[in-house]
């Protein structure tokens, strides 16, 4: 049960609205994906480097949070990239991680155990400690994208 809590709580901290007009042309999910990990790795380098992540999850492709702006359905067609990585700790230093997001310039919020950030880019990080599992979870998200850069052409 608190494994399916924990699934819950980090796949919502995933979600990211669709802002902007999504008509606009994108970066690919590709691009989009490969933005998401290099954040990530970066994370990891500067102030995580004695752990080891494991990634858990690697999507370009998830559609579920790109709606139409103030409504809860009304998918758009875009979709975002989210990488999950793990790593077993007995106690992480999540103070060291909000200094090097706050130091990129990133809006952090959060406390001892979750942290969540934006880049300037509204790229979405985010850490979850699991004390019961000994388990860190890094997390990453990007905005709305389109697939492949462009909204697709309506057919006649």
């Amino acid at each position: 049960m608190k494994q399916a809590v924990a699934v819950a709580a980090l796949a919502g901290v995933l979600v990211v609205g669709c802002g902007g007009s999504p008509d606009q042309p994108t970066i690919t999910a590709a691009k989009a994906l490969t933005q998401v990990d290099d954040y990530l790795h970066q994370t990891f380098t500067a102030a995580m480097k004695s752990a080891t992540f494991t990634r858990t999850k690697s999507d370009d492709n998830d559609n579920s949070s790109c709606v139409a702006t103030g409504t809860d359905s009304g998918f758009t067609g875009q979709v975002t990239a989210q990488v999950v990585y793990e790593t077993a700790t007995a106690s992480p230093d999540l103070g060291a991680l909000r200094t090097y997001w706050t130091n990129q310039g990133y809006t952090v919020s959060g406390g001892s155990t979750y942290l969540d950030a934006y880049t300037k880019g509204n790229y979405h990080l985010s850490a979850i400690y699991h004390a019961d599992q000994h388990k860190l979870d890094v997390a990453g998200s990007s905005p709305c994208v389109w697939p492949g850069g462009t909204s697709p052409t309506p057919t006649s």
